[in-house]
């Protein structure tokens, strides 16, 4: 309320105020009681306990009163009959009427006094014409001023249209005189006053919705909508198409919409400071889109960005998160994939495979990147690959080392035999993943190591047979030493010859050797028995010459035979039978044994018979033995020959 609001035409008023003291106006009574209590205590303020709250109070401002409810209740009975503000009004006369009055008056004495001049009466009647003059020139200047009151832009106020509506009534009961001058006059001062209030109130409501604070929700588009539609408000307002009410529901509605965004915006911000990155924040995805929406929540904190940017920021890294997360599952499941196939024992492998499985576990706790993952996957594979080529070779010089070992002339050692066939099992047990590459290595540098060691052998073999391998040339005509050092020298010269081989030819050798050796020595003995019996002779002479001379057993043997012959007239009779002992059959072919006392020999007897006819007996006897002998020895040779052949 406002003293232009209480005015009414040809009333005076007076205000009571809750202190029941009496004001000549409003806003005097106002000052006065510029707060106040409504509660239930009569007669001033009341005094309150500690659980009450601060009662309804009437706060004036600028003069003009305002209702806040602090219990939200309407003040009771008394208290508003005791401290509500109350107007009283007293009917005035009207003052047109009182001045006109006054000169009509004032003429009716003149013109009732009968001692009255002339002039008097003029002058009363002057006076009248001029009061009514006045009275109507004031009412017309009134009116004039009435109807030029300027309204816009508040024409649309509520007051100013309440106050211009008053007035057209008075204006309109002034033309049937049933209204005053100044009933015109305090019409047209209130609705002077309605505008000039409606104005403050425009003015205020403007600069309220003027001043709303728009934070850093500034740039959204309902709070942007909200502001144009204010600011349309406002122009309107300005123009009198808009009121002040309008005004103050477009300051709420951007208040309002400001609320919300706020809201929104909070909301948005949460929503990406909550985004779960798990196992995957420190990819460099995830880190560059977090980085961006930092960056959009930064600047939306200055008005910079909208809570939509902060939306598609917080998406785009959800997106990231999930995209890092198919990646690092991806690179796991690859790297666990990897096949190590038949190296999968191999040191380096496992260090390999120990270092990814520390990457991965790292990857789930966060502490790792799907690069990692996939940099320790490559080293895997890449360790595979490498153990893979170092078994191909490995088993590739293993197969290399047994065919050596499988060469014939090492077929009898059993130690490379053992060492092949160890290998071999290896490289199965390796194909397995029971054995290792170095396993293999090791075994064929044994293999190695024991092929060189038999072949060492056998070289010392064969330089032991090819040494051996020779005929003494006294034994020069045993046929079976002479056939087993060809045997022998023969071996010694076959690549394909074993160590047994060599072996057995040698022994065969010796016990060749042996045999032919035996029988010259009792050869030579039967030689020096003929040699050393009787006196010597020249053909005895001969015989020792060639015992000395190591000759061979057939020398020798020819020698005895002319021993035996040597007497003039045994050699005269029987020149044509040669003679020969069984020591001479036998050193000719020592595998015949005619040395068992069944046919004479030189040795049993130290001369020939003395007596012709006994010589000639002997002889005859002797000559047929020989040639006995000479025809078994011929029979038993081609019988070996045939074996031979």
């Amino acid at each position: 309320m406002t003293d232009a609001s209480l005015k009414k035409a040809g009333y005076s008023y007076t205000v009571t105020g809750p202190d029941g003291k009496t004001y000549a106006t409003w806003a005097e009574a106002l000052k006065a009681n510029k707060f106040f209590d409504n509660n239930d205590v009569a007669g001033g303020s009341a005094t309150f306990d500690e659980q009450a709250v601060i009662a309804q109070a009437l706060e004036v401002r600028d003069g003009i009163a305002t209702m806040a409810s602090a219990l939200g209740e309407q003040a009771p009975g008394q208290d508003a009959e005791i401290q509500q503000f109350v107007v009283n009004y007293t009917k005035n006369a009207d003052a047109v009427d009182q001045d006109t009055k006054a000169a009509q008056t004032d003429l009716n004495k003149v013109l009732a006094n009968k001692d009255a001049s002339a002039e008097e009466v003029a002058k009363a009647v002057s006076d009248y014409n001029k009061a009514v003059a006045s009275a109507q020139a004031d009412r017309d200047q009134a009116v004039k001023d009435a109807n030029n009151v300027a309204t816009s832009p508040v024409n649309g106020e509520t007051a100013v249209k309440d106050a211009q509506s008053k007035l057209a009534d008075v204006l309109k009961n002034a033309e049937a005189g049933k209204a005053s001058t100044q009933d015109i006059k305090d019409a047209m001062t209130a609705l002077q006053d309605a505008v000039k209030s409606a104005k403050s109130d425009r003015d205020a409501a403007v600069s309220t919705a003027k001043s709303v604070n728009k934070g850093a929700v500034a740039n959204e588009s309902s709070v942007k909508d909200a502001q144009s539609a204010l600011d349309n408000i406002i122009a309107k307002a300005a123009k009198g198409e808009a009121t002040t009410a309008d005004v103050q529901a477009a300051t709420k509605s951007l208040q309002e919409a400001v609320t919300k965004a706020t809201d929104a915006r909070n909301q948005a911000v949460s929503t990406a400071k909550s985004v779960d990155k798990g196992t995957v924040a420190n990819e460099s995805s995830v880190k560059d889109a977090q980085s961006a929406l930092d960056n959009i929540i930064a600047k939306a904190a200055k008005g910079e960005a909208t809570t939509a940017d902060v939306q598609a920021a917080t998406k785009s890294l959800q997106e990231a998160v999930t995209k890092a997360t198919d990646a690092r599952n991806q690179a796991v499941s690859t790297a666990k994939s990897v096949n190590k196939g038949a190296v999968a024992n191999e040191s380096s492998v496992k260090d390999a495979q120990s270092a990814l499985d520390n990457i991965i576990a790292k990857a789930a706790k966060g502490e790792a990147t799907t690069a990692d993952v996939q940099a320790a996957a490559k080293s895997l594979q890449e360790a595979v690959t490498k153990a893979t080529d170092a078994r191909d070779k490995a088993i590739k010089a293993a197969q290399k080392s047994g065919q050596t070992a499988g060469a014939k002339n090492l077929a009898d050692n059993n130690a490379v035999q053992k060492a092949k066939d160890k290998l071999a099992q290896l490289i199965k047990d390796a194909a397995a993943g029971k054995a290792t590459t170095a396993d293999i290595e090791a075994a064929t540098k044994s293999l190695n190591e024991t092929v060189a060691k038999a072949q060492a052998a056998l070289a010392t073999a064969k330089k032991t047979a090819k040494s051996e391998a020779t005929v003494p040339a006294y034994l020069s005509d045993s046929k079976s030493l002479q056939a087993a050092a060809d045997k022998l020298a023969a071996l010694a010269g076959d690549p394909n010859a074993t160590v047994t081989d060599l072996q057995n030819a040698l022994t065969a050798y010796n016990k060749a050797k042996d045999a032919a050796q035996a029988a010259y020595d009792a050869q030579v003995k039967d030689a020096k028995t003929v040699v050393n019996t009787g006196k010597m002779t020249p053909a005895k002479q001969h015989l020792n010459e060639l015992l000395a001379n190591g000759a061979t057993a057939s020398e020798i043997a020819v020698a005895m035979i002319a021993v035996a012959n040597e007497k003039d007239t045994a050699i005269a009779t029987a020149a044509a039978a040669p003679v020969v002992s069984a020591g001479i059959i036998t050193t000719m072919h020592p595998t015949l044994v005619v040395r068992d006392n069944t046919v004479p020999t030189v040795a049993a007897e130290n001369k020939l018979p003395e007596t012709g006819v006994d010589q000639q007996v002997w002889l005859t006897v002797a000559g047929t033995m020989a040639l006995l002998g000479l025809f078994l020895v011929a029979a038993k040779r081609r019988k070996n020959d045939d074996k031979e052949a």
